[in-house]
């Protein structure tokens, strides 16, 4: 039998008094309920506890390795020592190696879909060879992220992507140089997590081209 005990923040689920305990490591639950973790007895008990968490993007992959759990492509918890859940790799046939993904930003914090889909930009007809790399890894990981999450954050770093990180600027072969150089750069970036940092230098760009031309600028033309 388990019981729910109230108050705010996450329940503190009671199981068998014989069971383990186990201490929620997530940071957002610690927070909701004066400092500390809940306290769940009982192994099932506790990754459901987790579960919930991961699903609500609330616990971190470094916040599950001392209790040998990773994330699986799902969204919820599963041992370090699985490549994912049967019922996962039975939907995703084999997956290799799921690479650990960046924690999605908080959905105030990314720009709305509009704002996404309004971004007037070009974009090469074809990734250039010395991108794919990178374009692939970062593709897989939002892929991934709404397969395990399918929430609207997740929706926008996807559609965000393209723009954020293949954007270039018109011109003839040393812009085309300078175009592949920033992309890889805004790339390697993304695959480390700066979404906002990479969508925000995309924003600042189109600010500049944007603004009229100065006195001196209409002169030299």
């Amino acid at each position: 039998t388990v019981r729910t005990m109230g108050g705010k923040g996450c329940p503190r689920l009671v199981g068998n008094d014989n069971a383990k305990a186990y201490r929620c490591p997530a940071l957002e639950c610690s927070r909701l309920n004066g400092g500390r973790g809940q306290v769940i007895l009982g192994w099932e008990l506790f990754k459901a506890h987790l579960n919930d968490h991961a699903l609500a993007n609330e616990v971190a992959a470094y916040e599950l390795k001392d209790h040998s759990l990773k994330m699986c492509v799902c969204g919820r918890v599963v041992g370090s020592w699985e490549e994912a859940h049967r019922s996962c790799r039975e939907l995703w046939g084999d997956l290799g190696e799921v690479e650990e993904l960046p924690p999605t930003p908080a959905l105030k914090d990314l720009p709305s879909l509009q704002e996404v889909a309004a971004a007037k930009v070009r974009l090469p007809t074809r990734v250039p060879e010395q991108l794919q790399a990178e374009w692939s890894r970062a593709l897989k990981g939002a892929l991934v992220r709404v397969k395990r999450e399918n929430n609207v954050a997740a929706w926008t770093l996807f559609f965000m992507m393209t723009k954020a990180c293949l954007a270039k600027r018109k011109g003839g072969k040393e812009r085309r140089k300078k175009n592949d150089a920033n992309a890889k750069e805004k790339l390697a970036a993304w695959n480390r997590g700066e979404y906002v940092e990479v969508w925000n230098g995309l924003h600042r760009v189109e600010k500049r081209a944007a603004a009229p031309a100065s006195e001196e600028d209409r002169l030299r033309r």
